[in-house]
């Protein structure tokens, strides 16, 4: 499997699978990035797979569409209103067969009420757009604390060793926020150290090891759904 992720606008990824036979990209902010990278390597786009609806993931689907005509745009039926022209459009449970990859489709409401992420048991990969960070999740633009509480739930389901290719650098912010509301959390001290050193290095701290999110996140550490609305409220006005 070949995973290649372009670092774009200020703080997003765009992530690409790419085979001789199959083209991916998730959530493309921009096209331009795309396309020279492609031309690098002299692939062909395939596939075009959009988690949700906001500007900095689908701002450059019409230039790829219009370079690589014969490419497939995928997205939520549900939001299909809000998002570019659909080729092939999906609900929760949907399963998507590209080339050697299957993707289950899973509705995951709360950062908005269309995201969707694409889930790959076999290949122990998963696509989560903006609802998992490393150590955090995403804002609730549109849904509730339950919505987003619920929609984190479903990655236990999920072996610890799935990689998953979220998109937004902000792991060492949400791990210092993570430090600061589990004082006495070793496995988050050491994430955050770990994190810290990677960033300095140059070095993408995404994909995330699920099952260190497991032990790290706050958010899928949280008890109940209260514990889950008073861990994000305190996020949204934390600064360091």
């Amino acid at each position: 499997m070949n995973m290649t992720t372009l670092p774009v606008l200020s703080d997003n990824y765009i992530h690409i699978y790419h085979d001789r036979s199959t083209v991916i990209v998730v959530d493309p902010a921009e096209s331009a990035p795309v396309s020279e990278f492609l031309k690098s390597k002299n692939l062909q786009l395939t596939h075009i797979m959009l988690t949700h609806h906001h500007d900095d993931h689908i701002g450059g689907v019409k230039g790829l569409k219009e370079e690589f005509k014969n490419a497939v745009v995928i997205g939520f039926k549900n939001d299909e209103h809000r998002l570019p022209p659909l080729t092939q459009k999906v609900v929760d449970g949907d399963v998507i067969n590209i080339g050697r990859l299957k993707f289950e489709v899973w509705h995951l409401p709360g950062h908005t009420m269309g995201h969707i992420a694409y889930i790959s048991r076999d290949s122990h990969i998963a696509f989560s757009g903006d609802v998992l960070f490393g150590m955090g999740c995403g804002r609730l633009f549109e849904g509730t604390p339950q919505d987003m509480y619920t929609s984190l739930q479903r990655f236990k389901s999920l072996s610890p060793n799935t990689k998953v290719y979220c998109t937004h650098e902000y792991t060492v912010f949400n791990g210092q926020f993570a430090v600061k509301e589990f004082p006495n959390n070793q496995d988050i001290e050491n994430r955050l150290r770990q994190e810290i050193s990677h960033r300095a290095d140059q070095k993408f701290t995404v994909p995330l090891v699920l099952g260190q999110e497991f032990l790290t996140n706050p958010f899928l550490l949280a008890r109940d759904v209260e514990e889950f609305r008073e861990i994000r409220e305190r996020r949204n006005t934390f600064s360091i």
